[in-house]
């Protein structure tokens, strides 16, 4: 099962488990883990129906740069000059860019 990687996920989140946490989260991942692979074959192979076990989760509703443009995410990006650790930069060349493409 270390083919999905469980221990460098579990370092990456700075989680440990014990044996039989290890044991029991295996054991709940071994079905989706499987479900997964089946899944991707098949989509593959170009069938793209939807699964019965895809059907318990709720339909994906897009958040966020849906319908915005290029210069109204530039603006909602935080400035990294008013950030704590002290890195600078100019906006102005970005400006600059945005309004020789257009919005």
């Amino acid at each position: 099962m270390e083919l999905v990687r469980v221990s460098t996920f579990l370092a990456a989140q700075s989680l440990s488990l014990s044996a039989e946490g290890l044991e029991r989260f295996l054991d709940a991942l071994k079905p989706e883990y499987s479900a997964a692979l089946a899944a991707l074959r098949r989509r593959s192979q170009g069938d793209y129906s939807p699964t019965k076990r895809e059907a318990k989760f709720p339909d994906f509703k897009p958040k966020g740069l849906a319908g915005m443009t290029c210069w109204t995410v530039f603006e909602a990006w935080p400035d990294p000059s008013h950030s704590a650790n002290g890195f600078k930069t100019e906006r102005a060349p970005l400006a600059e860019v945005v309004s020789w493409i257009g919005d």
